[in-house]
């Protein structure tokens, strides 16, 4: 299979259900490879992470969106000018 393609944007954010029975410790560590950017996130949970960890998940996809459009304003303004 083929490697994802490389992102150029701000780092991708995978929350993982470390005891999920269906997306594994080792499938959730296998994005790392593809993504070494990424951020991972194991939670105390299974595969209804949601309904486990719902306050943590919220915390963590805020903060990641807060930093994305910050990275995303600072690289606009880099480039101003540039063509």
């Amino acid at each position: 299979m083929a490697s994802l393609p490389q992102r150029t944007a701000a780092t991708d954010d995978h929350l993982l259900g470390q005891d999920d029975i269906f997306f594994t410790r080792e499938g959730g560590e296998s994005y790392l490879k593809d993504l070494p950017r990424a951020e991972m996130h194991r939670l105390n949970s299974g595969h209804f992470a949601v309904e486990d960890c719902l306050a943590t998940i919220v915390d963590k996809m805020t903060a990641f969106y807060k930093n994305d459009r910050t990275s995303a304003n600072v690289n606009q303004r880099r480039n101003r000018g540039r063509s």
